[in-house]
């Protein structure tokens, strides 16, 4: 469909774990099930030779993980802001 997606794996060591397999599983159908302007639509949930994993809205900008790195912690303002929305 020539659009950008994102997709997410679930590490190749859960994947024969039944509980992570069957979690991995349901976030994505939980994640599908809600329309928001604050989550990513899931386009596609599957596995591929064993390994799950689903298809995803991308958005640009980067990880939390990476802009705490980056700058540091956040100001409370922010860090409410983020967390109203959520």
């Amino acid at each position: 469909l020539h659009r950008n997606v994102a997709i997410k794996l679930l590490a190749p060591e859960f994947a024969t774990i039944g509980a992570a397999h069957e979690r991995f599983f349901r976030e994505a159908k939980a994640m599908a099930s809600v329309a928001h302007e604050n989550l990513v639509a899931i386009f596609e949930v599957d596995e591929h030779r064993g390994l799950p994993y689903f298809v995803m809205e991308y958005l640009p900008g980067g990880t939390l993980g990476r802009r705490l790195r980056d700058a540091g912690p956040m100001d409370v303002v922010t860090v409410l802001r983020i967390g109203v929305q959520v």
